[in-house]
């Protein structure tokens, strides 16, 4: 979040991450690398994840990403939702993007139990260790 106040220091450093993003006006246009988060978009996918429905979740997931393709937390968990629903080369591809954009993602991956379906596939090993 912005206050409107910030605008008069110059000295202010550009922002870094943006929350709920979908909501911005399209015609505030923020640099690369700051970061999306869609936290408000996620929520209906975040209730198929709890009730174990991960195939139904990973495709609502990737409509998200075709609306956000570059949302690093986004990317990891539709590939954490690939992963607990077999679809293990999409979870390899979504968690390297992830991993693209953003790469502390690849330490949380190491110990994330969303992945243990797809832990022992070479893929998984050469991008996480």
């Amino acid at each position: 979040m912005v206050s409107i106040g910030s605008f008069a220091d110059p000295a202010l450093p550009p922002p870094t991450k943006s929350e709920d993003d979908s909501r911005r006006h399209p015609w505030v246009a923020l640099p690369d690398s700051v970061e999306r988060q869609t936290p408000e978009l996620w929520a209906p996918v975040a209730a198929l994840y709890q009730a174990g429905e991960y195939t139904e979740a990973a495709q609502r997931g990737r409509e998200l990403l075709r609306a956000y393709p570059n949302s690093p937390r986004l990317l990891y968990n539709v590939a954490c939702l690939e992963s607990l629903a077999g679809e293990s080369s999409d979870a390899i591809e979504h968690l390297r993007r992830a991993i693209e954009h953003h790469e502390p993602l690849r330490e949380f991956a190491s110990g994330d139990s969303d992945f243990d379906p797809i832990r022992g596939e070479p893929g998984f090993r050469t991008l996480v260790g």
